[in-house]
């Protein structure tokens, strides 16, 4: 397991790490160990999107019909979605009526049973098209899909004229923000200071990061890999607003929210929102078994990245019980 906790307003910036990063090799895990952090990529390209808004002649609520490639906006457009009333916040609030492609009896089989699978943007999204149907009306319903970012992919590629990752590290700024050990899989070379990356488990759906191809989560819906150390500074400046030119830019992502419906998933902008002992926390999680959380009231990131993934829920009481010591310890003389 890695922790890291970053309190900017109290130079605070610390990691941790115990076990293994790899036990068959008997590689102990280091405070820089590199992960893989899957759908925390989510709240990277959410980000990224509002900066574009800032720098592009788009806004959040605009259309995505002219946007994404016009072969995507025609498949889906052919299975019924109107693509001229999805708007950005729509995919990023993963209200759209999407239908996610993970869910698919191929794409759980491919992963199982043929893990070398090299997998495209473009078989993503004609699997999505082709097995699935769409759930409802843009703005009526939440349901989580990969299929949202992977346009925010080709949104990107649009206005920036550059490979979706390429973009993503220029509109916030990687190197600039200290970013200096956060990059796409496949895509980028891992920075040559840093230890090998983890071997990540998923035990209950039969698969690790190792035998699966990198492509079967790469296109903007996962894909960025980091140390826990670079993902909480990411979440300090993403709260910050150090990535925005206007400071009511970052609000956008935690005022704007998908329909919630009992029991379902409070999701705003590339985020998710949780109560805990009557305090909020906004963060998010991925497949591997990684997770931030950023408090306001303590103005504290916590990230706790565990080796299996079937932890989870232990994943989630160790950030809220970190939050918890953090704030007994501000109310001490």
């Amino acid at each position: 397991m890695l922790i890291s906790i970053d309190v900017p307003s109290k130079g605070i910036s610390w990691t941790n790490a115990l076990g293994w990063a790899d036990s068959a090799a008997g590689i102990t895990l280091q405070k820089n160990t590199p992960v893989l952090i899957a759908s925390i990529t989510k709240s990277y390209m959410a980000a990224a999107t509002l900066r574009l808004c800032e720098l592009y002649p788009v806004k959040i609520d605009s259309a995505i019909s002219s946007f994404i490639d016009p072969l995507s906006d025609s498949l889906l457009r052919t299975d019924g979605y109107k693509t001229d009333k999805i708007t950005l916040a729509h995919l990023l609030s993963n209200s759209s009526g999407m239908a996610d492609f993970v869910e698919t009896d191929f794409y759980q089989s491919k992963a199982v049973n043929e893990p070398n699978h090299v997998w495209t943007r473009q078989e993503q999204i004609r699997l999505a098209v082709s097995d699935t149907d769409p759930l409802g009306e843009a703005g009526s319903l939440f349901h989580y899909s990969d299929l949202n970012f992977i346009l925010i992919g080709e949104i990107f590629e649009h206005f920036t004229q550059k490979p979706f990752y390429q973009a993503v590290r220029d509109l916030l700024a990687f190197e600039k923000n200290g970013l200096h050990h956060t990059w796409w899989n496949e895509y980028e070379e891992a920075p040559s200071e840093l230890p090998p990356l983890a071997h990540q488990f998923a035990r209950a759906y039969h698969v690790d990061s190792r035998t699966l191809h990198p492509s079967f989560d790469l296109f903007g819906a996962g894909g960025i890999v980091s140390t826990a150390g670079d993902l909480a500074r990411f979440s300090s400046l993403l709260f910050s607003g150090a990535f925005f030119s206007d400071s009511s830019t970052v609000d956008l992502l935690t005022t704007i929210n998908a329909p919630k419906q009992e029991n379902e998933t409070d999701y705003r902008l590339g985020l998710m929102a949780w109560e805990s002992d009557g305090f909020m926390a906004y963060g998010h999680g991925g497949f591997w078994g990684t997770m931030f959380q950023y408090y306001p009231d303590i103005q504290t990131s916590i990230v706790v990245c565990s080796m299996e993934r079937d932890y989870w829920r232990e994943t989630i009481a160790l950030c809220n019980n970190v939050a918890q010591e953090i704030r007994e310890k501000q109310k001490r003389p």
